[in-house]
């Protein structure tokens, strides 16, 4: 059936084809990843440059034809400039619009990625330390399609346990001593980084990026949500950063409010 939809979406990426035009992926709260055909979006002075551009939120009037997409029009909604401005937060939002496209695959129909990549792009164009903020976006993304890990008690036989944990990535939680046996990937978790990634798990989405985080802390929790996220996904996701790029944003700072 032939029809003429119009909704709001995120652009997410965009890839040029032929020599005028672009395929853009759209994160939409109705459909989820779609992929859409925008011709002629690749010239210049094309209309459709701007809603092509990533990290946007659009609305686009689509023609659709046996599961394709084609766009007739958009306008922009929101630009989301701060990102653009900063090669950090560029970095930070082109790895999380990845790891998006990626977890679409397990997504049930049931979450709302679409409010959580909204929140998370406010949070990386308008706030400091965007290395954070998209680690937090991350693993509540995991959550949303059930990949959160399991932890305070034991991931096998559900036993309360006292921190500091042992937790497996093999697993995927923490264990008691008695299932910790034959595990080879055990790594402690103190109590101060559990509390927080409890936190992205769970918080409201309004109060995920308001939670004030001690640097060092900060920078461990960044690092093992990304080990957490490359294991579950079985994939890395560098996005643009560069090495000496992850804690340029915090540096002299030994709280950072988000």
């Amino acid at each position: 059936m032939n029809r003429n939809i119009t909704l709001k979406a995120f652009t997410l990426s965009a890839f040029k084809i032929k020599e005028a035009d672009r395929l853009l992926h759209l994160l939409t709260k109705e459909h989820g990843l779609i992929t859409a055909y925008a011709g002629g979006a690749a010239r210049p002075k094309s209309r459709l440059v701007a809603c092509s551009t990533p990290f946007t939120l659009n609305e686009f009037e689509l023609y659709t034809h046996k599961g394709r997409y084609s766009v007739k029009n958009a306008d922009v909604i929101y630009a989301f400039a701060g990102i653009r401005e900063d090669f950090d937060k560029l970095s930070e939002a082109s790895r999380l619009a990845q790891v998006f496209e990626d977890a679409t695959r397990f997504e049930s129909g049931d979450t709302d990625l679409f409010e959580l990549f909204g929140y998370a792009l406010y949070a990386l164009a308008d706030r400091d330390w965007p290395q954070l903020h998209a680690a937090l976006a991350a693993l509540r993304l995991l959550a949303a399609i059930g990949l959160a890990p399991f932890i305070g008690r034991c991931v096998t036989c559900q036993a309360a346990l006292t921190a500091p944990y042992a937790f497996s990535f093999q697993a995927s939680g923490t264990l008691c001593k008695t299932h910790r046996r034959d595990i080879y990937d055990l790594m402690p978790l103190n109590e101060n980084l559990a509390a927080l990634l409890r936190h992205a798990v769970s918080a409201p989405l309004p109060r995920l990026f308001t939670v004030q985080v001690p640097h060092g802390l900060g920078i461990d929790m960044i690092e093992w949500i990304w080990h957490y996220l490359e294991y579950q996904l079985e994939k890395a996701y560098p996005g643009l950063l560069m090495p000496e790029a992850l804690d340029i944003s915090t540096k002299g700072n030994d709280t950072v409010e988000i």
